[in-house]
């Protein structure tokens, strides 16, 4: 949602921001975060026609209320988006970048991740978009970032809350903790501008001491672990460092093979990785010019700088011999190899006092992804590193292995995923959930099952359970809202819905075939190398024998297709035929309902009515528990038209009763004997004159289908 807010910039220090380059190297493009927040737009459900006392009418029209206010903030944000597309994408990007930055707090069991620092984009009192920054930790300070500027308060300003804005403008690339000199506080006190000019003088120290690349905590190793196939494998718990200190290689920790080839790469892994980061870095920079590809200790090794200069390897590292500053002009410098068990390892190092950005954390997810790596094992990294590597590990739909996950880190890398890929994209989904099991694994190794239902209510533990959930359910979805399952579904239901006066077994058997082949799928999917051949076995017991000869017949020997993978039009095929059995059995539970009321005298008047309602209740539940279940587990929600109130046509089977009693009244008339002429009159000597009815005064129990 875009707040609207004041900018609060008069009179305020500031500084001059290049945002022009930050929007070069944005994740996203502006069409991308478009896509975002249209996904955000979901359509209202009805309104309750009468709440009354219904607690479940209250609460529908309470989500009703809640969806409104949501519908409406992604409406505004997306009109805000239209006004400046560009301008929107770059604060979105450095709104999720700040947002994604946490720090743990506690130790072992106890540690937990919080969040660095929030932003929010808003709208000032003129219509401008500007980016309002709070760093929660460890300074807790607030800024704003408008017009190209960041601008602050100076009352309560201290020189560490500086230097954490410097850091922070420089984690995204805004400024340089290289060259201190070219960023300048404008419009300050003469105190600030003294504090400023300290932080700046203590950032320079900090170079001097820390040196640059290896041996430094941002020099991250990175290895891999190559799974052969889809399934999620058992991470290693072993990743012993035998480091190599050689100077530009970076410190690669010795991650052991499992017996076979499950951690080998595949064979190209190698060429692809480089031709990946070659061809973007042919893209975005110039070579021999602002990138340079050297070779060793058996790496390639990709340098790339900001600025072209044809001597930026020869000026890169030297020690100025005045002021003794290292002169770091490097961006980041990534290396490549095949080790000697046939794993592709990308690393990275970095000048010291930098972090890791998207973009380069990005190039590296996308070079083992080109190179067909979906799991990738990691080392040691700074949490800072970590926060980048995971986002990229998101858009690059590449599962982490040694990464510590919780539910925080877990949606921001789907969020990272969907931004990146689209919501419901089916890579995206098994993403989801491939992502979850890695979850589950490292909850197994504390010993909790993710399904075990006392732990229901478990944050984490939801998390596995939805993201299996959806990518299990997601075809069923897909039938019903993207491939016809639906309309065949509506079609039916609006021939024969209210007013129609006899089209209430039809419509119940319609609802309840959905119910049916839910369950069906529901039940088939649980099964181990799941097949549709599930559905005409013996074991499926959801479909009537007389369905399963016809479904088998349809699918002419294809049992082997995967349960996810039935064809849509298979599905309606099989809804078609189970909504004809549905609608018999409807037909005849309802005049067998029909034929006991109409002989009890306190139900007969509404029999009509009584023998169908508790049916069309029975099938509205059974439908609306599909739709409940489908959103419970994280899926969109689908569409479901009520079925109303049909009739259904009684005349036939009133013809048939009255023609039976008739034959039965002549029966009795013929054999009856005669009365008793000292009976009382009136009840024929029964009962002492009291009603012969047994079900006076008592309500009858309706059965159920």
């Amino acid at each position: 949602m875009v707040t609207k807010a004041t900018n609060n910039t008069a009179g305020k220090p500031f500084m001059e921001l290049d945002l022009q380059k930050f929007a070069q190297n944005r994740t996203h493009t502006a069409e991308e975060v478009r896509n975002v927040l249209e996904s955000h737009i979901r359509k209202a459900i009805e309104i309750p026609e009468d709440l009354g006392d219904d607690r479940a009418a209250r609460e529908a029209y309470l989500r009703k209320r809640k969806e409104e206010v949501a519908y409406k903030n992604a409406c505004d944000e997306l009109d805000v988006y239209q006004k400046n597309p560009e301008l929107y994408t770059t604060l979105y990007a450095l709104k999720n970048a700040t947002n994604a930055e946490t720090v743990s707090e506690g130790e072992g069991d106890r540690a937990k991740e919080s969040e660095r620092a929030n932003a929010r984009i808003c709208e000032d009192q003129n219509g401008n978009l500007f980016l309002a920054v709070d760093i929660m930790k460890p300074t807790d300070i607030s800024f704003q970032i408008h017009d190209g500027k960041l601008y602050f308060d100076p009352s309560g300003m201290t020189p560490d809350r500086l230097k954490e804005m410097l850091a922070y403008l420089d984690r995204r690339g805004l400024a340089s903790f290289i060259d201190m000199d070219s960023l300048k506080l404008e419009n300050a006190d003469q105190t600030t501008g003294e504090m400023f000019a300290a932080a700046k003088d203590d950032i320079k120290q900090e170079i001097g001491r820390q040196g640059e690349d290896t041996g430094y905590s941002a020099a991250a190793p990175l290895a891999v672990e190559q799974a052969a196939n889809d399934e999620t494998q058992t991470p290693d718990d072993n990743n012993n460092g035998n480091g190599d200190n050689t100077p530009d290689i970076p410190v690669t920790g010795a991650i052991p093979v499992r017996g076979g080839d499950t951690n080998k790469a595949p064979a190209d892994a190698y060429e692809n990785a480089i031709q990946s980061l070659t061809k973007w870095m042919d893209k975005n920079k110039r070579r021999g010019l602002s990138y340079f590809v050297t070779h060793k200790g058996g790496y390639t090794v990709f340098t790339a700088f900001e600025k072209e200069n044809p001597e930026n390897m020869q000026q890169d590292g030297v020690i100025d011999s005045k002021t003794k500053d290292v002169k770091t002009r490097h961006e980041c410098k990534l290396y490549v190899r095949m080790d000697e068990n046939g794993r592709l390892e990308v690393s990275f190092s970095l000048p010291s006092g930098k972090v890791l950005n998207d973009n380069y954390a990005d190039r590296i997810m996308d070079a083992y992804k080109d190179a067909g790596i979906k799991r990738v094992k990691f080392g040691t990294l700074s949490d800072a590193n970590e926060t980048a590597i995971r986002l990229g590990c998101g858009r690059a739909l590449i599962v982490p292995v040694d990464l510590k996950l919780s539910q925080t880190k877990f949606d921001k890398m789907i969020d990272a995923a969907e931004g990146k890929n689209g919501k419901n994209n089916p890579k995206v989904i098994k993403y989801r959930r491939d992502l979850a099991l890695q979850l589950a694994y490292q909850l197994q190794q504390k010993g909790i099952q993710w399904d075990d239902p006392k732990n229901k209510n478990d944050a984490e533990c939801r998390c596995v359970r939805h993201a299996v959930g959806a990518y299990n359910f997601s075809p069923f979805r897909d039938w019903w809202e993207d491939f016809g399952l639906r309309y065949a579904y509506e079609d039916i239901i609006k021939a024969n819905g209210s007013g129609n006066p006899d089209g209430a077994a039809a419509a119940i058997g319609a609802a309840k075939a959905v119910a049916k082949l839910y369950a069906a799928y529901n039940d088939g999917i649980g099964k181990k190398d799941a097949t549709i051949g599930y559905l005409v076995s013996d074991q499926c017991t959801s479909l009537t024998p007389e369905e399963k000869e016809k479904f088998k017949a349809y699918i002419n020997g294809h049992e082997d297709i995967p349960m996810r993978e039935m064809p849509p039009e298979a599905a309606i095929y099989l809804f078609k035929t189970m909504q004809e059995t549905q609608q018999k059995r409807a037909k005849n539970k309802i005049e067998e309902e029909y034929r006991k009321l109409v002989k009890d005298d306190f139900y007969k008047g509404n029999a009509a009515r009584d023998a169908v309602t508790p049916y069309l209740t029975e099938a509205s539940t059974e439908i609306d528990n599909v739709k409940t279940e489908l959103a419970d587990i994280g899926l969109p929600p689908i569409v479901v038209i009520r079925i109303g109130t049909p009739k259904h046509d009684f005349n036939k089977l009133k013809e048939e009763l009255r023609h039976t009693l008739n034959r039965g009244a002549a029966g009795h008339q013929a054999g009856a004997p005669q009365q008793d002429p000292h009976a009382p009159h009136g009840n024929n000597g029964a009962n002492n004159g009291q009603p012969t009815n047994g079900n006076y005064g008592r309500r009858r129990t309706q059965n159920t289908y």
